[in-house]
C-alpha cells in the first residue's frame, strides 16, 4: 500500500468496520455484526465475515457459522477459508459431532494444515 490519501481513507474505513463488528459481538449482537460484515468493502469483507463466523462457532451458533462459509466466495484466500473451517471443526468436535468435525477438517487441501486441524479436533473431542 502507498501513502496516498485514498489508501489511508480505505484503511481507516476498514478499521471502523472491524471496530464496529467487534463492539457488536462483545454486546452479543451477531446478527447486526453479520450485516455490517456483509456490507464491508469487498477487499476486506472476507476477514470481516471470518470474525463473525468464528465468534458464532465459539458461542455454539454452529448453524450460523456454517451459513457464513459460502458467503466467503470461491476466490477467497485459502488461509481465510481454512481459518473458518478450523474454527468450525473445533466447535463441531466440542459439540460431540466427531464425524462432521473430521469431514470439515478434511476440506483443506494443505496436508500440513489438515493434520494440524485433525489434531485439534481430536483434542476438542469429549472423552
Amino acid at each position: 500500500m502507498s501513502d496516498k490519501p485514498s489508501d489511508r481513507v480505505e484503511i481507516n474505513r476498514n478499521l471502523g468496520y472491524q471496530t464496529l463488528i467487534g463492539v457488536l459481538l462483545r454486546v452479543d449482537n451477531p446478527e447486526v455484526a453479520l450485516d455490517i460484515a456483509k456490507s464491508a468493502p469487498e477487499r476486506y469483507r472476507p476477514s470481516s465475515l471470518l470474525g463473525v463466523a468464528l465468534w458464532d462457532a465459539e458461542h455454539g451458533r454452529l448453524d450460523q457459522a456454517r451459513a457464513i462459509l459460502p458467503l466467503l466466495g470461491d476466490k477467497v484466500d485459502p488461509r481465510v477459508h481454512d481459518a473458518l473451517v478450523r474454527g468450525l471443526a473445533i466447535a463441531t468436535a466440542k459439540s460431540g459431532e466427531a464425524p462432521s468435525a473430521v469431514a470439515l477438517a478434511s476440506q483443506t487441501t494443505d496436508p500440513v494444515r489438515r493434520r494440524a486441524m485433525l489434531f485439534e479436533v481430536a483434542q476438542a473431542l469429549r472423552p
